[in-house]
């Protein structure tokens, strides 16, 4: 068991952001939070996003029998963040 010395644990307090009060400023935020998706995610990502389990989409990639195909990056899978958007919002990738 550890000893304590009676003092308490102080943790680190971050302050939020204050709201903007314009809607500008909160599209200008919207557009950032866009341009930093990254082109290509994991498996274990795109699975989250897409609401499968990750061994799902390697049957996909395996079979080549899902809605979208990853991209093969030194043996490793990577799915194109524009398809599944894509698949997403119902048109084909």
């Amino acid at each position: 068991m550890r000893k304590t010395t009676g003092k308490p644990r102080v943790l680190a307090v971050v302050p939020r952001p204050e709201p903007a009060t314009s809607q500008e400023p909160q599209l200008n935020r919207a557009r950032t939070r866009r341009a930093e998706l990254p082109e290509i995610v994991s498996t274990s990502e795109a699975a989250t996003v897409l609401a499968r389990r990750p061994q799902t989409l390697r049957r996909w990639a395996c079979f080549e029998s899902g809605p979208i195909q990853p991209i093969r990056i030194h043996g490793r899978l990577g799915w194109l963040v524009s398809d599944l958007q894509s698949l997403l919002s119902g048109r084909q990738p």
